[in-house]
């Protein structure tokens, strides 16, 4: 392995100081916990100024004592170091564990008065709700009022471990410990972007003459290639999937200079999990594209190395080419192992010229299963590009249909699109394949996802709490739920656990929760059911329990159940742990085929389901055909 010998210049770095030391006596401001970048033990302080619901921060904030989301107020609190704050990014969420003196003592739904009051509490110092705050807290002090089973004083703060560079770091894997920097590094790349949660996620690549490295989080500074970042920066270390992480920032300051950076040349065949971080230049390649814009391949002769465009350069497929990147060390869920993978900084083909692509097309609605009708957009980032497309399946060219307007998927079809704009290289094609939804219509529903709206009805807020989750249920074994004509009930044996209405605040989230053993009994007081169909919180998961045996839909939390005859009461048996969201029913509605005797050869042609529903347009399946007094078993292609 080639070793990268950089000019390097050091500079000393604060390290950031606080007014608080975390003790009881001297316990930490909120905006101190909200600033800390890695975990700690410590006292903070600051007033109760409401609590949160679901599950982030921003959205979920309750600035309130009582109210008609106050109930859910029982598993956190939120404090702040302004009595009167209502901005969501100056509180810190405070964990109220299921079952403790201090949840009792301190949640505002049993205790509204605590509303403003001043609270010093001490526990874990780490992520709660996507930001710092406490979890897990052993004391307290509620306006001068203590309590808690085990008060603790925070250790002594232990001493960072000096490193003096990437290579010395990398032979101390010591997850525990903090270590620091004693010279400076270079900037490789700085990848900052909003992941598809929201969230900010923080990519800074590295290196010094020893080795590259990861610093994974939020620095609190911006750096372009070439920036030297001083000497005196902490973290821990971290190995995700074989890719080594420094984590837990603090430290970090502005650029002292620049230096030259430069990449390590290598063959594609040389390049494995050992160059993970490495900057590295591969030359005379070809690249070949994926179908989604994102994924490539790399080749030269007989050897090749996955490329993931994951800094949106706008790759494209090209041929001897040269490759800047850093080397990334990835496992999929369903890889027996981790593997090197290239992500590109920059591409220039054999004359030096950078390649620019054009960007990839995007369609504005998913593939697979969509309503008839469904008219899908196509949009590119590159301005001014023209976009061709196909219909058909066929690769698309320049010579290809215009994109003008949304293409209505009326039929099974496989939309495939490229991007073109004079003076670049054009897109990666890009495709996605539709079907016609098949839609299920029900009669009548019963929906748990709003317990207070059934028949019976119940307010969770009053339920009981499962344990230490925070999660609150009510026990509705033989319990008939009630819409219409529709009845449906949960019943168990004496050796499981109840039926039961499930809350989950975290998710804001309410199910119907049946326990292996069990049976779900689905009745019409009037009507015969023709279909059964259950909506779950987990699909697949919960509908593999049932016996009989549930038929898949398009929508993949969504089963049905075909009463052949039909039947007013249906029973299931639940082989484990099943999720509801709702319950519904078709009754039966059409003419029956019992009864037929006529006998004309040139009768109309009808058809009728497994339940003696007429089917006007019958698709593929099993059918009962009637034509006169002949009746017979069909299957329809």
């Amino acid at each position: 392995m080639k070793k990268l010998l950089l000019s390097l210049a050091a500079l000393a770095t604060m390290a950031p100081l606080f007014a608080g030391t975390g003790t009881e006596a001297d316990p930490y401001t909120c905006a101190e916990v909200l600033a800390m970048t890695g975990n700690a033990t410590g006292y903070v302080k600051g007033y109760i100024v409401g609590y949160v619901t679901g599950q982030e921060l921003a959205k979920g904030c309750h600035f309130e004592a009582a109210g008609a989301a106050a109930a859910k107020a029982y598993s956190n609190v939120i404090i702040a170091d302004d009595v009167n704050c209502t901005d969501p990014a100056k509180v810190l969420p405070i964990q109220l564990v299921s079952k403790t003196d201090i949840r009792a003592q301190v949640n505002l739904g049993d205790n509204p008065g605590n509303y403003k009051k001043e609270l010093s509490i001490t526990g874990s110092l780490e992520k709660y709700f996507g930001v710092m705050g406490v979890k897990a807290p052993t004391a307290y002090t509620l306006s001068g009022e203590g309590g808690g089973d085990t008060p603790v004083t925070p250790p002594a703060p232990t001493e960072a471990v000096k490193v003096a560079n990437i290579a010395a770091f990398l032979a101390n894997p010591n997850t525990n410990d903090t270590y620091e920097f004693t010279s400076p590094v270079n900037v490789v790349y700085q990848c900052n972007y909003k992941s598809g949660s929201g969230n900010m996620t923080y990519n800074l690549y590295v290196q010094d003459a020893t080795g590259g490295l990861l610093i994974f989080g939020d620095t609190k500074q911006t750096y372009k290639a070439g920036d030297v970042i001083p000497a005196g920066f902490t973290g821990k270390y971290k190995n995700y999937n074989g890719c080594v992480e420094l984590v837990d920032l603090t430290g970090f300051a502005a650029a002292s200079g620049t230096a030259d950076v430069t990449a390590a040349e290598y063959a594609v065949e040389d390049l494995s999990t050992d160059n993970g971080n490495e900057y590295v230049l591969v030359k005379g390649v070809d690249i070949v594209a994926g179908a989604d814009g994102k994924n490539f391949t790399v080749k030269q002769g007989e050897a090749e190395i996955p490329m993931y465009d994951k800094f949106d350069i706008t790759v494209a497929a090209a041929t001897n080419c040269n490759i800047w990147g850093v080397i990334n060390v990835y496992k999929g869920k369903e890889d027996p192992a981790p593997y090197a993978q290239l992500y590109p900084i920059k591409i220039t083909d054999a004359s030096g010229s950078v390649v620019e692509a054009v960007a990839a097309p995007v369609f504005s609605v998913k593939a697979g299963a969509v309503e008839e009708g469904t008219e899908v957009a196509i949009t590119c980032e590159t301005e001014g590009a023209t976009i061709h497309y196909t219909v058909d399946g066929t690769e698309p060219t320049e010579a290809s249909a215009t994109y003008s307007a949304p293409i209505v998927v009326d039929k099974e079809m496989t939309i495939k699109a490229i991007a073109v704009k004079e003076g670049l290289t054009n897109s990666v094609v890009v495709s996605a394949e539709y079907t016609i939804a098949k839609t299920v219509t029900v009669n009548a529903q019963i929906d748990f996802t709003n317990p207070s709206a059934l028949d019976p009805s119940y307010d969770m807020s009053k339920a009981e709490d499962d344990g230490a989750t925070g999660n609150k249920f009510y026990a509705v074994s033989d319990v008939w739920f009630t819409n219409g004509d529709l009845r449906v009930k949960g019943s168990i044996s004496s050796t499981n656990t109840d039926a039961r209405l499930y809350y989950q605040p975290t998710k804001d989230a309410t199910q119907f929760r049946i326990y292996k053993g069990a049976t779900l009994t689905v009745e019409s007081t009037d009507k015969g059911i023709s279909e059964v169909v259950i909506t779950f919180n987990n699909g697949n998961n919960s509908a593999k329990q049932f016996n009989p045996a549930l038929t898949a839909t398009d929508d993949s939390n969504v089963y049905t159940y075909a009463v052949s005859p039909v039947a007013k009461t249906v029973t299931f048996t639940v082989g484990g742990s099943v999720q509801i969201n709702k319950i519904g029913v078709v009754f039966d509605g059409g003419a029956g085929v019992e009864g037929v005797v006529a006998e004309d050869a040139d009768a109309e042609v009808e058809y009728f389901n497994l339940q003696g529903v007429k089917v006007v347009n019958p698709e593929n399946g099993l059918y009962i055909r009637r034509q006169g007094g002949k009746v017979e078993k069909v299957v329809v292609r």
